[in-house]
């Protein structure tokens, strides 16, 4: 055995844009059990920035230089943006951010869509697809769906404000879930973050 304090960094990053497409797709979206893009990957479904409302006036995302985002909401029929499934070992230390937009104002409802069940979907298909599980696993896909879907720790970290009315900000997180080898919630660390500021200099999550 060798005991050593050498340390590994590694970073991937989903910039939506075409020439990055090959890269991107398989890692940030839905695959199929070959590891090939499905036709509802979240980021072959990119958005171009110009059909942004208000954009060509100035009062878009104007300070986002991209070709290319990832639009989701009710109406836009896309939920779930971009995501990754990767396999962290003790000691491990994981960050994320992303850059959003939107404009105000926003009316929020109680009980309306949730979105656990897509994340849930795509978690599923994420595993089915992934290098880094295993054969038992994927074939036990189907009991992860459901203990997830019953699982509280889940659906509050996942959508925290499904039955909150009140506020202008849209019910949009960034997320980052930890689960154990058996695809149990792992609430320590577990966290999901909502966007804050409308208009084009709001800050990164």
């Amino acid at each position: 055995m060798i005991l050593t304090e050498e340390t590994h960094t590694g970073s991937n990053s989903c910039t939506m844009e075409t020439q990055r497409a090959a890269n991107e797709e398989p890692l940030f979206g839905k695959v199929d059990a070959n590891g090939t893009p499905t036709a509802d990957n979240e980021v072959k479904a990119r958005f171009a920035i110009s059909g942004i409302p208000g954009q060509t006036t100035g009062t878009g995302w104007t300070n986002n230089t991209s070709a290319n985002v990832a639009r989701i909401g009710n109406l836009a029929t896309k939920k779930i943006g971009p995501n990754v499934l990767m396999k962290v070992m003790a000691g491990d230390e994981v960050s994320a951010n992303t850059m959003y937009y939107y404009k105000a104002p926003v009316t929020n409802t109680a009980n309306g869509a949730s979105f656990v069940n897509d994340i849930i979907t795509g978690l599923v298909q994420a595993i089915t697809g992934s290098g880094v599980t295993g054969s038992v696993l994927k074939g036990n896909t189907t009991a992860i769906q459901t203990q997830l879907a019953g699982s509280a720790p889940f659906s509050s970290i996942t959508n925290p404000d499904y039955n909150n009315a009140t506020g202008v900000i849209p019910k949009a997180y960034l997320s980052v879930i930890f689960f154990d080898e058996r695809f149990n919630v792992i609430s320590e660390g577990s966290t999901s973050k909502r966007v804050e500021q409308p208009g084009a200099n709001a800050p990164n999550l």
